[in-house]
This record gives structure tokens, sequence and C-alpha cells, in this order.
């Protein structure tokens, strides 16, 4: 396959891909059995990453609160992490801000 002709292809799955796994600031709490994130859906450890990186950012921490922050900064293993409502509405504003969308 010639390159113009996978740099279509990719173009093409990229758009079908972001079309059914949402948007920057999306989150699914319990995504079988971890949460999911972001606009390709981050899941598990890979969303632990994702958020760590967000998480340096400014304000991060006064978005997030103390505890949420700290877990983020200090856990290693997020495979079975799931959150809480309001951990969700948390988690989607730093999602959403350019940070979070550069970061994605």
């Amino acid at each position: 396959m010639k390159e113009e002709m996978k740099r279509q292809v990719a173009a093409e799955a990229a758009k079908i891909i972001y079309a059914n796994e949402g948007n920057y600031a999306s989150v699914n709490p319990d995504d079988n059995g971890a949460l999911s994130v972001g606009k390709v859906q981050w899941h598990g450890n890979r969303a632990l990453s994702l958020l760590k990186k967000i998480a340096q950012g400014a304000r991060a921490e006064a978005t997030l609160g103390k505890a949420l922050y700290n877990e983020i900064m200090t856990a290693t293993n997020w495979e079975t992490r799931t959150v809480t409502a309001i951990e969700k509405a948390k988690l989607s504003k730093i999602l959403g801000t350019p940070g979070g969308k550069a970061a994605q």
C-alpha cells in the first residue's frame, strides 16, 4: 500500500474511532472494572498515566481536590479503579481543559 493511501486509511479509521469513543472530557466511571477517560477512552493504568500528565498542569489540585490529586500523583495501579459521580465530574473538568486536550 502506498504511503498516501496509508494516511487516508488511518485518517478514516481515526474518524470512526473518535465518533464512537467519546470526547475529550468523557469519563466512563466503570468500563469493565476500571475507569476510561478522554477522547479515545484511555483505560485503567493508561488513564492514570494520562491523568498524571494532566494533573501536573496549573490548578489541577484545586479542581480535583487534595485527596484525588494526591491519589493520581502517587498511585501506581488503576487496573480496577472506578470513580464516584463526584470524582467523575472533577476528572471531566481537567480532561476538558486546554492542557487536558493537549495531553490527549
